[in-house]
């Protein structure tokens, strides 16, 4: 392929400009422009050609295009956009991601657009109509063909064309044409997490932010003994912390062949010695080997003195980001705060010695402008206080109205608010620290709120504590987890024991392929739920829980006796009061119940006992309810 060939896709010289654009800005070559909004770049001034690599670029770095493919009436065009979404921030009061989320969909139009021959769809008239009109029908095939959902086809029409009205002056776009419409059917809503990885994620959160605030605040000297949960099962839970790139190592990674190569000794918390590494270092001989090793040890000895010496070195900086992450999911997971509502939240930093539950007022532009109250629960807070100490650290005296800031990747440029891919940084962080822990996104972490919340309570409480509308929480928030949140959603229902006929049989009687409860027993019809009497509390949808169904059948031994013990255990240290006390009895009875029933099955009677003293007496419980119990623990409930 020739330098000439219209096909070959270069980079092309760029400028990054941060939108809103300041008053009175000249863009004097549109093509050039990339578009920074809510931490993401957009590369606008690339629709002023008209063949694009559908390679994805770099980071800040241009999209690859052909040179020969340049549109000289796009120019203007592209002007426009721009500007357009300027405006969008100023007049139109849009949120950052908002608009990041225009041009993310402007792209999808653009690239359907040069590649149908529309390369007029922005010129505005009939032009226009014709390409947006084709576009939507495109889209709505798109959905018809199950190619993504309703959300994203309703998102792909009307965010383009609100963007293109506003370019163009055009009121009547979509006149005449059936744009999708979305259909909540279709999802069941934001699943929680699984309970005992939000228990682990909320354990090393906690670990995380409250070590590096001691080590930035404190000025705590490297190499720094970072603690960290038993949760882990590491052979010592903690991390030696160094002032270096990588600046810790999983122990899981220390026994790898190139740890030995590294300076840092990680396993002791320590510099390594020249012995230890001199074989590593290239040279002709033992001696030249020797020599560099000895001069990176003294290299690197240097630069763990001046960070010691430096209360705000780099290092002591980028920590305390870490710190503000970690705080970030901690603060997400106690309020259940929504993500843009946490990055929206303000203040000087203050918090009165006599406030028991500080409170936040948000605008939720979402909501249409409603102001909502985000309150810190009174066992949060004096994180909450440590944060704000951290929080004067990082601004070093300079003003930021976000409670949750960013300084950019230096941590010395101007604070601003805080960036929504925080909870990525954080889990790129965690995962590091245990390879098998799976995201949890800031919606998972609302969805795990909520569930415990509606176990709890009801869903007007649920939906108060979340600032929504009843019904969004139950559409959005009340998927239920994997394992079905069984224990949660039967333990405030009342009732429970009434009419309750469990049926006991032999562990050689279950049924083959029958599913096997958390709660105790087994079904060998799941799926098919019967209430055990006319009008239940709540019907069983072996979704909400198996007490009220009759086809649940306990299985004589040790491993259903345990459950059961383990689920009474758990309920009767969650009575707290006369109203729970009234609410989790009868469940604590039925328990005892069944108890009664697997005793009195033959050859049973000792492993009850035996059992019972085990997990009454020992805590003993069943992994399922252990992570629960482990999770109230987190989260103070306990």
């Amino acid at each position: 392929m020739s330098e000439n060939s219209p096909s070959k896709f270069v980079e092309r010289k760029v400028e990054i400009v941060d939108l809103p654009l300041p008053d009175g800005a000249r863009l004097l070559h549109p093509e050039r422009v990339m578009v920074r909004v809510a931490g993401h770049v957009h590369d606008i001034g690339a629709y002023c050609y008209a063949s694009r690599s559908p390679k994805k670029r770099k980071a800040n770095r241009s999209a690859e295009v052909t040179l020969q493919s340049f549109q000289n009436h796009r120019v203007p065009q592209v002007l426009g956009l721009i500007r357009t979404l300027s405006k969008f921030l100023t007049v139109g009061g849009l949120r950052p991601y908002t608009v990041h989320a225009h041009c993310e969909f402007l792209k999808n139009l653009m690239d359907w657009a040069d590649r149908n021959g529309h390369v007029q769809c922005l010129a505005g008239g009939a032009n226009t109509y014709d390409a947006y009109r084709l576009y939507a029908a495109d889209v709505e095939d798109g959905y018809r063909r199950q190619l993504f959902g309703s959300t994203n086809a309703f998102q792909k029409q009307t965010y383009n064309l609100k963007l293109l009205e506003a370019l163009t002056g055009l009121t009547d776009l979509a006149k005449g044409i059936r744009l999708v419409r979305k259909n909540g059917r279709e999802s069941l809503g934001t699943e929680p997490a699984n309970l005992h990885d939000f228990a682990h994620a909320l354990a090393i959160n906690e670990a995380l932010f409250k070590g590096l605030t001691d080590l930035v605040l404190e000025q705590k000297p490297f190499p720094y003994r970072l603690q960290m949960p038993a949760s882990l099962d590491w052979e010592q839970n903690y991390l030696w912390v160094f002032p270096n790139s990588q600046w810790f190592q999983s122990p899981k990674r220390q026994g790898a062949p190139e740890a030995h190569r590294k300076v840092y000794d990680y396993r002791n918390g320590r510099l390594a010695t020249e012995d230890a590494i001199w074989p590593c270092f290239q040279g002709k001989t033992e001696h030249a080997k020797r020599f560099w090793a000895r001069r990176q040890i003294e290299l690197t000895q240097r630069t763990l003195n001046a960070a010691n010496i430096n209360s705000r070195s780099y290092f002591r900086l980028r920590l305390a980001s870490v710190a503000f992450d970690s705080f970030g999911f901690l603060f997400l997971a106690h309020t259940g705060v929504n993500l843009q509502t946490f990055l929206d939240i303000e203040s000087d930093g203050a918090i009165s010695d006599g406030t028991a539950n500080q409170g936040y007022r948000v605008i939720k532009w979402r909501a249409g402008g409603k102001e909502v109250d985000v309150v810190v629960p009174v066992g949060f807070m004096p994180t909450l206080r440590r944060f704000m100490e951290l929080r004067r650290y990082t601004l070093n005296g300079v003003a930021c109205p976000y409670l949750f800031l960013a300084r950019g990747i230096t941590y010395t440029q101007t604070p601003g608010k805080g960036d929504p891919q925080f909870l990525q940084s954080s889990y790129l962080m965690m995962r590091r620290i245990d390879p098998e822990l799976p995201q949890i996104t800031s919606r998972k972490i609302r969805a795990t709120v909520s569930a415990w919340f509606i176990s709890h309570h009801d869903a007007s409480v649920t939906a108060k504590v979340l600032q929504n509308a009843t019904a969004t929480t139950l559409r959005n928030y009340n998927a239920g987890t994997v394992a079905d949140q069984v224990v949660e959603m039967t333990m405030v229902l009342e009732k429970i024991a009434q009419k309750a006929q469990t049926m006991v049989v032999s562990a050689a009687n279950v049924a083959e392929g029958a599913k096997t409860l958390n709660e105790g027993g087994v079904c060998s019809s799941f799926g098919q739920p019967r209430p055990l009497f006319e009008d239940p509390p709540l019907a069983p949808t072996c979704k909400t829980g198996c007490l009220f169904c009759s086809k649940r059948v306990l299985v004589a031994g040790e491993g259903d006796a345990r459950k059961v013990a383990s689920a009474a255990f758990l309920m009767r240290r969650l009575i707290h009061g006369s109203q729970s006390h009234a609410e989790y009895l009868p469940l604590i009875m039925k328990c005892e119940e069944d108890l009664g029933k697997l005793a009195a099955f033959e050859g049973c009677a000792e492993t009850v006992d035996r059992v019972k003293k085990d997990v009454y007496e020992n805590g003993n419980l069943t992994p399922y309810f252990a992570d629960k119990y482990q999770l109230f623990l987190e989260l103070g409930v306990l």
